[in-house]
């Protein structure tokens, strides 16, 4: 991305819109929090949203009263995340027009799979966009229609039709990022991993990112692991709740972790999995573990009902909407953050490929037995009592092959 492009794209960052729509997303997820989880067991969750340029987010405890946590989200994360969300769309959209790479001819190991798709970007179904995305969709379009009436440079009506198309996608890929940004450190609190960190201290602080570690720390790369599915599966449940549950806007959400696992990855990680320090495991495999569970829950919860044919289609279809938006992620990022020739693959997408080599297998199973390993303690002091542990428990979900 040029100078001039990036001059115009933050010009296009509008403070006070990041501003009202991540407060009331987080106003919205942090009263959920309470009525469901903290308020029957006399506590209270608290949100804040430092004005830090940092792109952070942390949960923090003190173990002297571990009912009263908080949640923090540094601005710069939820600037950078409307960023992504912002040009997500219009980069998928000119992969789409100028290459092959989403065209059904060349998926053809995913032939009579449902919800394929060519376009960049999918067409979102009514159901699908949820009351937030909805009302700020609304309103910047209509705002735009009213400008380009005036404004016969602005007045194009394929232009108008891609917008229309877009925006919401815009709006949903930000809520939907800055939820699980949310539920990954609420599952650090729920799932009481102060109980398992080593600290003389009675402050716990879980940083995203975190100052240059010295260390390897098996045991808590693991507990991230656990947060980063726990908080896919409660970003699920929101959006089932909120009644915008569906193959596209999953799609989206798979897009949107991957995107942020690809900012993660610009910091220095070894390409020996292994051997990464620190807390936080290397983001492509927590990619891997993320994309693992969701296969393994749409497997679950697709009825049986439906006729052999239809089920094994839909299922197809996941797995192809699973893979697609790892592709349109990685290339989004290469594209826009990186000297991107299209010669050869991303460099994310190179380090996935990584992962499937002997030694990286080995680490993930290490990592995922040590998270079944500590799935015991968490479940019996878990502060909610619908969590998904119990069940990746009982099931040994960490205990299979991670493929």
């Amino acid at each position: 991305m040029d100078v001039l492009e990036s001059f115009h794209e933050e010009e296009c960052l509008d403070f006070e819109l990041m501003e009202r729509f991540s407060e009331l997303l987080l106003n919205k997820l942090t009263q959920w929090a309470n009525n469901e989880i903290f308020h029957p067991i006399g506590g209270e969750l608290t949100t804040n949203t430092p004005l830090k340029d940092s792109v952070n987010a942390a949960a923090i405890v003190n173990k002297l009263s571990p009912k009263k946590p908080t949640i923090i989200i540094h601005f710069g994360m939820i600037k950078e995340i409307y960023r992504d969300a912002l040009t997500f769309p219009i980069y998928s959209e000119k992969l789409a027009s100028n290459t092959h790479n989403f065209k059904n001819k060349n998926w053809d190991a995913f032939k009579g799979a449902r919800f394929k798709f060519e376009s960049g970007v999918p067409d979102l179904m009514e159901y699908e966009i949820s009351h937030i995305c909805a009302l700020f969709s609304s309103v910047w379009l209509e705002v735009f229609e009213e400008k380009s009436s005036k404004n016969p440079s602005l007045k194009n009506e394929k232009r108008l039709s891609l917008l229309r198309r877009t925006v919401p996608v815009r709006f949903l890929m930000f809520e939907l990022m800055l939820s699980w940004v949310f539920f990954h450190e609420l599952s650090h609190l729920i799932q009481c991993h102060y109980k398992l960190k080593e600290n003389t201290s009675n402050n716990f602080e879980f940083y995203e990112i975190n100052s240059e570690p010295s260390e390897i720390d098996i045991g808590g790369q693991s507990r991230e692991i656990l947060a980063d599915i726990e908080g896919l599966d409660l970003t699920i449940r929101y959006m089932e709740r909120e009644g915008f549950c569906g193959p596209n806007s999953m799609y989206l959400l798979l897009c949107s972790v991957t995107c942020m696992f690809n900012r993660f990855c610009e910091k220095s990680y070894s390409e020996e999995f292994h051997e990464v320090k620190g807390v936080h495991p290397h983001p492509v495999i927590r990619d891997d573990f993320m994309h693992a569970y969701f296969c393994v829950l749409l497997g679950k919860t697709t009825p049986l009902v439906w006729k052999y044919s239809i089920r094994e289609s839909i299922l197809m279809g996941y797995a192809y909407l699973t893979i697609r938006s790892g592709m349109a992620a990685c290339l989004f990022w290469a594209n826009k953050y990186q000297e991107f020739d299209g010669h050869d693959y991303p460099s994310y997408m190179t380090l996935q490929m990584k992962t499937r080599t002997d030694s990286a297998e080995k680490y993930k199973l290490h990592l995922g037995g040590l998270a079944h390993e500590q799935l015991e303690a968490i479940c019996g002091g878990h502060l909610y009592k619908n969590t998904i542990t119990d069940q990746l428990f009982g099931e040994e979900f960490f205990k299979h092959k991670i493929t």
